[in-house]
């Protein structure tokens, strides 16, 4: 919990949770030493790495004395949900930034985020999230994604804790913590819900600014949209109680008509998902019917050539900064949405139980700093 020991007004704390960041994670100190208006501490969550992220910090550390820098070493992964929390109880100032090892910060990120918060009085300010490595084709389709959603980030959800800063007392005051049950992700998602319910402002600061490495790869690209789509399907399931094959149906068929998970959550109740399957699935069935009595392709790839044509229609209605490529975006929108409900179909198989404990009973977390 924060302490408030730090005396400098509008002093900020950043918090990077880390998994095998060997290869990002002292860019990302450095961007941070080297902000206008630096943070008054940075701590480092390193969760379980079997890799040299330690020893990068501790050696950054080393060369950077003058910044007051932590370090909690967990034995084993626990998941970013516990990651992030133990950030939140480690912090000495009222305000801590979220961020990510592979993101790193514009010069004058935190000096837009001072400027704010003695001006406001939200509880949480969102930054921007930009993307590098665009020449990858990956990066440019889920910019364009990035380029709809940012604009129409709501007071409820945040988009991303790659970016976001928020007011440690009133978060401890109205006990909200992060679901150490979330191990693929999505705990975002479940703290901002939180925050929402808890009736917290939140303001969008778009020239507070990091960059983000995005998957530049097929493989990587894919186990990161499976992941999201195993989040949203457990935030579903936990805000709604809906079952994994209702939230998979929906989040199949959603994007066709523009709805986002942060909308359903504040705006609808589990009711309106059924309802919404179930005209989905009446008008497929009737499609499926007309065809089968007189086409020769079945009702279910016409109804996946759909989804996959959708995606480059939200494009051009919402004017991405991406141009959109037909080919392309059909076949990454299906490659995009199989991942994802891949991911929602393992509730069934995998359902979430308790927090994962590490293999060795370690009394507390080793730190240096």
């Amino acid at each position: 919990m924060p302490t408030g020991s730090h005396e400098r007004p509008g002093a900020v704390t950043v918090a990077i949770p880390c998994f095998r960041a060997a290869r990002v994670i002292e860019a990302a100190l450095d961007a941070w030493r080297d902000q206008d208006w630096p943070p008054a501490e940075i701590i480092v969550i390193d969760d379980g790495s079997d890799d040299a992220t330690a020893a990068r910090v501790a050696a950054w550390q080393a060369r950077n004395p003058s910044m007051a820098l932590e370090l909690i070493r967990r034995p084993c992964r626990q998941g970013i949900g516990a990651s992030r929390n133990r950030a939140l109880s480690a912090a000495r100032t009222e305000w801590l930034l979220f961020t990510s090892a592979d993101c790193i910060a514009d010069a004058r990120c935190l000096g837009q985020f001072r400027q704010v918060l003695t001006a406001c009085s939200a509880q949480i300010m969102v930054g921007a999230v930009q993307l590098l490595n665009t020449d990858s084709p990956y990066v440019q389709y889920n910019q364009a994604l990035f380029a709809a959603a940012s604009p129409h980030a709501t007071a409820f959800r945040a988009y991303s804790l790659g970016n976001c800063v928020v007011h440690g007392p009133t978060v401890a005051a109205h006990g909200i913590r992060f679901d150490e049950t979330f191990w693929w992700g999505a705990e975002d998602m479940d703290f901002e819900y939180a925050a929402f319910r808890a009736g917290m402002v939140a303001t969008w600061v778009p020239n507070a600014v990091v960059w983000r490495t995005h998957d530049a790869a097929l493989w990587p690209w894919v186990r990161h949209h499976f992941t999201y789509g195993w989040g949203d399907a457990r935030l579903l399931a936990k805000c709604l109680g809906l079952h994994p094959v209702e939230t998979v149906f929906f989040d199949l068929f959603r994007s066709a008509w523009f709805v986002d998970t942060d909308f359903v959550l504040a705006e609808m109740r589990a009711g309106g998902i059924r309802r919404f399957n179930l005209r989905v699935l009446g008008g497929l069935l009737v499609t499926g019917g007309l065809l089968a009595g007189g086409l020769l392709a079945p009702g279910w790839l016409l109804a996946l050539c759909l989804v996959g044509l959708a995606g480059p229609w939200w494009s051009r209605r919402h004017r991405m900064a991406a141009r959109p490529r037909l080919p392309r975006d059909i076949l990454f929108n299906l490659i995009r949405w199989s991942a994802r409900q891949a991911g929602g179909l393992t509730l069934l198989l995998a359902p979430v139980g308790k927090t994962r404990e590490c293999l060795h009973d370690v009394p507390h977390d080793a730190r240096t700093g």
